[in-house]
């Protein structure tokens, strides 16, 4: 939860792991979001990333596996 004022907020954003041995996050969630990525880390059989979003508006965003698989 975040104030107003803040106009960001924390998002985690997961991809469920399989055989994959890299995923990254893109989106329109940067300026760069979508040429550079954000490395996810892997917790279990989850990759994990947490991001500052723009608080109320949505965000387009897909994972990228092994640097060249966009999901």
């Amino acid at each position: 939860m975040c104030t107003d004022d803040l106009k960001r907020c924390p998002i985690e954003f997961t991809y469920p792991a399989g055989s994959e041995t890299s995923v990254s996050l893109r989106g329109d969630f940067a300026a760069d979001g979508w040429s550079t990525g954000v490395a996810m880390t892997k917790v279990g059989t989850t990759w994990r990333a947490t991001l500052s979003v723009p608080w109320n508006t949505p965000v387009q965003y897909k994972f990228v596996l092994d640097g060249s698989n966009w999901v």
